[in-house]
């Protein structure tokens, strides 16, 4: 070792003993100290390659270039936000609010659910992901008071290295002390030679800030590659490894052995030269020697599926994702049934403890305020509805049936009948329908596996039902808004029975113009899961 690296590592070891306290100094030299052993003597990062300080472009080419980092960014986002979910404010089916249909065409014409999940996976992917809202005014200036949802022209999305925090409130005395006051955003010319846009300043009342993984920290979130980023730098080495090993031993060479009594001359040896290239390039399956031995190098292939299955063990448990929904292996298989209850229940307190207060609320509250949504009732507010997970599973049935017959016998007395129970916990028709329908003899096997994949369709189908019921309502209700019915009213009176019918016919123009743009999206995503279901995915 050198005197410069020697009194180097002193140094770092010296160090080490002064600034392991659980002080602020101290959390950040021991950030800055990860992977230092024997009393900073040794550094384990520096030793197996592992980058000491990983950048937002770093994640970024990690999730775009490898599967298992794509898998862990986009898996808790996208089983959050998936088919969206629903602003509530009353419990009636047949009433939609001014609230509620004001929100239904702003989410329909701006495809907020979707720009949730895109700002989730973003967030991610670095410390955290802004949402820039596109209305009136200077960007630098307070989001003014709006005329509806209309003058809410567009949504943005922005990762943390294209939205730079460029202005803190500094002052204690501030509401907002700590936060940010403004962004530059930018839109830099990409790969392709897409020109970007320069970069603008943006006041923080029209930016939607979205940090996943915060601890001690408002602002700066946990990008979800941190944790496991050496872990996915092993993967790479012993995937890459081993392939690169698979083809070299699966084509191992050859040796030559010239015999020495033989003599060559130049000539000779170049001609021996060329016919031995062109067998390895597969240019010719032949060679011809004089004097030559060719021997084939015995070779044992690499087998690297136990280091690979170890090292996905501890990304999974890095991440919190089960190892079989990390792999999207989980379906069908009975061993999975725990892990699918844990992750379900984790996306569940993901929704209600990350999604709705962290990212919907603060978005739809700020849209009240400003009078681009009339505000929904006082005293009851409104409610964010997401959808159902998943179905019970077979003994989850058989145990909510059992109970509920119990409940019948201990009560004395009919509280569910058998059809309620067959209809509410397994989906099945009527038992009078069943017998009607049913042969005489035992179904065959093929018969029993088409009406389970049935039943499963129908409870996929019923999972969109009320999306799909709301937006007719909501159409029908829109249009019926439309019809001015003090002049339908006197048109009638008048006999001017045409005018009428233009007023109605009109009415009918607007319901099937909103049912256009909404229905087809949500019949494919019923028909989607339908598939899904009956293919025993869902």
């Amino acid at each position: 070792m050198s005197t410069a690296a020697a009194q180097n590592t002193a140094q770092r070891s010296r160090m080490f003993e002064r600034f392991s306290s659980s002080t602020l100094v101290g959390r950040m030299f021991m950030a800055a100290m990860a992977g230092m052993t024997f009393k900073g003597k040794r550094n384990v990062h520096e030793q197996l390659g592992y980058l000491e300080k990983i950048s937002p472009a770093d994640y970024r080419y990690r999730y775009e270039r490898n599967e298992i980092a794509a898998r862990v960014v986009e898996a808790l986002p996208v089983s959050t936000w998936r088919t969206g979910g629903e602003l509530v404010e009353t419990d009636d089916p047949e009433e939609v609010t001014e609230f509620e249909q004001a929100w239904f065409d702003l989410e329909s014409r701006l495809n907020i659910w979707s720009k949730f999940l895109r700002t989730d996976v973003m967030a991610g992917l670095g410390r955290y992901a802004v949402l820039l809202i596109g209305a009136p005014g200077d960007l630098k200036s307070e989001l003014p008071k709006l005329k509806g949802p209309d003058e809410v022209w567009y949504l943005s999305l922005y990762p943390e290295e294209h939205a730079k925090i460029s202005k803190w409130q500094t002052e204690a005395t501030k509401p907002r002390y700590g936060m940010p006051l403004e962004y530059s955003l930018s839109r830099p010319t990409d790969a392709e030679g897409r020109i970007g846009l320069a970069a603008i300043e943006a006041h923080h009342t029209r930016v939607l800030h979205v940090s996943d993984g915060l601890l001690d920290d408002d602002i700066y979130g946990k990008p979800r590659l941190q944790r496991i980023w050496n872990r996915i730098d092993d993967l790479e080495k012993v995937v890459g490894g081993g392939a690169e090993a698979l083809w070299k031993r699966a084509d191992p060479g050859m040796q030559l052995e010239l015999d020495p009594e033989v003599e060559m001359t130049p000539d000779d040896e170049r001609k021996l030269s060329d016919e031995v290239d062109e067998y390895q390039h597969g240019l010719r399956r032949v060679i011809r020697t004089r004097g030559v031995d060719l021997k084939v190098l015995d070779a044992n292939v690499a087998q690297i599926d136990k280091s690979v299955d170890s090292i996905l063990s501890l990304i999974s448990g890095g991440c919190s994702i089960p190892k079989r929904i990390l792999l999207g292996s989980e379906a069908g298989e009975l061993a999975s049934t725990q892990d699918r209850d844990n992750w379900n229940d984790r996306i569940s307190d993901r929704r209600f403890n990350y999604a709705e207060p962290m990212i919907v609320r603060p978005f739809v509250d700020l849209l009240i305020r400003i009078g681009a949504l009339p505000a929904p009732n006082q005293e009851t507010g409104y409610t964010v509805r997401w959808p159902q997970l998943e179905e019970l599973n077979e003994v989850e049935r058989a145990d909510v049936a059992l109970k509920q017959a119990q409940a019948n016998k201990a009560q004395g007395e009919r509280i569910l009948t058998s059809n309620e129970i067959r209809d509410r916990v397994y989906g099945y028709d009527p038992l009078d329908d069943v017998e009607m329908e049913a042969p005489a003899q035992e179904m065959p096997r093929a018969a029993k596996s088409v009406g389970s994949a049935w039943r499963r369709v129908r409870k996929a189908a019923a999972r969109n039902e009320t999306r799909v019921s709301r937006a007719v309502r909501q159409a029908f209700a829109k249009a019926q808004a439309s019809v001015n019915v003090e002049k339908l009213e006197r048109a009638l009176a008048s006999g001017d029975h045409p005018h009428a019918e233009r007023m109605l016919v009109q009415a009918v123009a607007e319901a099937t113009s909103q049912l256009d743009e909404t229905l087809p999206g949500l019949i494919l995503q019923t028909l989607t899961d339908g598939g899904q279901a009956g293919e025993g995915r869902l």
